[in-house]
């Protein structure tokens, strides 16, 4: 019986086309590669840091190439070829490295005509370059193309090595992408930046991110409280002198609404023995809803400081029919447990029991605090917005009943309406002096907003309830011609219709103002959305004036 075994050459294709559901995703895995070797290079004393480590990316969207580089250890002559040629099959662990499996780097063949390794060993007088034929591979893996071919006779095809000299202190290692295909995501340079930024181990932008750096409640707080040390590296691109930053600000919007980071909190969680599974931050905003800008939206999961999945990954420790809530929170959470491994496609985490675990205690925190968090703060925002509509509300009428314009019914109509009003608001002024109190539970301090719209209710409802009850709804005589509220000279707006309307009929005759006014009140009755109001009326008052001129 023959028992040797065969590998496919279908088997490349599905190693290197099959991972990736975006082309970027190439960028990612030729960094990880970069900062592992930056790391080796830092423990061999080859550098001093990670500071004095760099990754230089170069895109050239007219000749269609692009280049990563690191000054990391790189790869000695005597195993260039089988580290850089062998598949599946790499001398790191998982343990150590962010990338072990040996596949990544074959990333760039599904998107160029020519791979190129080029790199240089301290202590050598020379480098290695091997290219990777991708035209040619694409030519045999095509269905129906040399089928007799198996995966070794289709790479001793399309692999070539050369050797050249080069100075001997040089260490680097460099990937380089031939002829990129069509009009690839990988030669935009906007959005390869803003990919970056989300996913590599870069620093945070300090001075839009204060939060990062503050020496008391900070991020860097909590790391050095915890003797760690967070992965960042520098990275440039097309010789921009800045390096790249992680895209965190202090203000954002949500719903279309600004907002504002007011600090972060931070968390952590270790297992029965001590050690540490993970730590994270988050931002304490207003809660207003889904952060808009989705390159900041979501707790991002990350292991190495480099990004695992995108921004909906988190949504796995939300219930159902809570997942949107993870697009209210701007913040990360670092994994650090030895066995909590990425998978091959660095979309989730490898499913074992120590997975497993942390994911029980993930959706714990998720629903006792980030679900209570929403929860709470929509409470608050709802209530201030309608104790601010019907405040609102409240002066309209009152601009009303001591308008000419409306007869006695309409007035006293008005003034039930306004009472119950009234009672409504006092009614959401002692929820939200409860709700208050629930969100600093949370650490959340709306203070500042709140306290105001409580000041407001104290000092205004106790003098608009005597108004109201003093109001004369005997339709008053006065002469309109010379009553001072025509005085007005306001631009247009929402709280003043009713006063511009009262100067625009003023030149009218006594039955026309009350035809006027009877139509109004028909206006008010059938349509009830505030802005869909205000706008009809304003186009009144402007036909109005319109024809009164001719």
């Amino acid at each position: 019986m023959n028992r040797e075994i065969t590998i496919g050459k279908f088997t490349l294709d599905s190693l290197t086309t099959g991972m990736y559901s975006d082309s970027k995703m190439v960028y990612r895995e030729y960094v990880q590669n970069s900062v592992d070797a930056i790391d080796q290079a830092i423990k061999n004393k080859i550098l001093p840091n990670r500071k004095a480590g760099k990754i230089d990316i170069y895109i050239d969207k007219n000749k269609k190439v692009v280049s990563i580089k690191d000054n990391g250890i790189g790869v000695s002559s005597e195993n260039a070829y089988n580290i850089l040629c062998d598949i599946g099959n790499s001398g790191k662990t998982y343990e150590e490295n962010r990338g072990f499996r040996g596949i990544g780097r074959l990333g760039g063949l599904s998107y160029c005509d020519n791979l190129i390794f080029e790199t240089s060993f301290k202590g050598e007088n020379k480098k290695t370059i091997i290219r990777w034929d991708a035209k040619q591979l694409k030519e045999l893996i095509l269905p129906g193309n040399n089928n007799e071919s198996d995966l070794k006779t289709v790479l001793d095809n399309i692999i070539y090595m050369e050797i050249e000299e080069e100075e001997v202190n040089k260490h680097y290692f460099k990937v380089t992408l031939c002829n990129i295909k069509g009009e690839s995501k990988l030669l935009d340079i906007n959005e390869v930046t803003d990919y970056l930024q989300q996913v590599a181990p870069i620093p945070f932008n300090t001075p839009s991110f204060p939060f990062y750096s503050d020496s008391v409640e900070g991020i860097k707080a909590k790391i050095k409280e915890l003797d760690l040390e967070i992965e960042e590296y520098k990275i440039f691109i097309n010789d921009n002198p800045a390096y790249l930053e992680k895209p965190y600000k202090s203000d954002f919007s949500a719903n279309g609404k600004i907002d504002n980071i007011r600090k972060v909190k931070c968390f952590t969680e270790r297992d029965i023995q001590g050690n540490l599974l993970y730590w994270g931050w988050y931002a304490i905003s207003n809660f207003k809803g889904t952060v808009d800008d989705e390159k900041l939206r979501g707790i991002r999961m990350r292991k190495g400081n480099i990004l695992i999945g995108d921004f909906r990954t988190f949504e796995q420790f939300f219930t159902k029919s809570n997942t949107r809530y993870n697009g209210w929170f701007i913040g990360e959470i670092h994994f650090h447990g030895q066995k909590l491994i990425p998978n091959g496609r660095r979309d989730d985490f490898e499913t074992n029991d120590e997975y497993l675990y942390v994911k029980k205690l993930i959706t714990r925190y998720a629903k006792e605090v980030f679900n209570s968090i929403v929860r709470d703060s929509s409470q608050v925002n709802a209530t201030m917005n309608n104790i601010i509509k019907n405040i609102k509300k409240i002066d309209e009428n009152k601009k009303k009943m001591e308008s000419n314009l409306i007869d006695k019914k309409k007035k006293e109509e008005i003034k039930i309406e306004n009472k119950k009003i009234i009672n409504v608001v006092e009614n959401d002024g002692k929820k939200l002096k409860k709700f208050k109190s629930t969100i600093k539970e949370h650490g959340i301090d709306r203070d500042e907003s709140i306290e105001p719209i409580l000041a407001l209710i104290g000092s205004n409802f106790d003098s608009n309830k005597d108004e109201l009850n003093n109001i004369n709804l005997e339709e008053r005589n006065t002469d309109i011609e010379t009553n001072p509220k025509n005085n007005i000279n306001k631009v247009f707006n929402g709280n003043d219709i009713y006063a511009l309307l009262e100067k625009v009929l003023s030149s009218y005759a006594r039955n026309e103002r009350k035809l006027v006014m009877r139509i109004i009140n028909v206006i008010e009755m059938e349509v009830k959305k505030e802005n869909e109001l205000n706008s009809l009326l304003k186009k009144v008052v402007e036909e109005l004036s319109i024809g009164k001129k001719k």
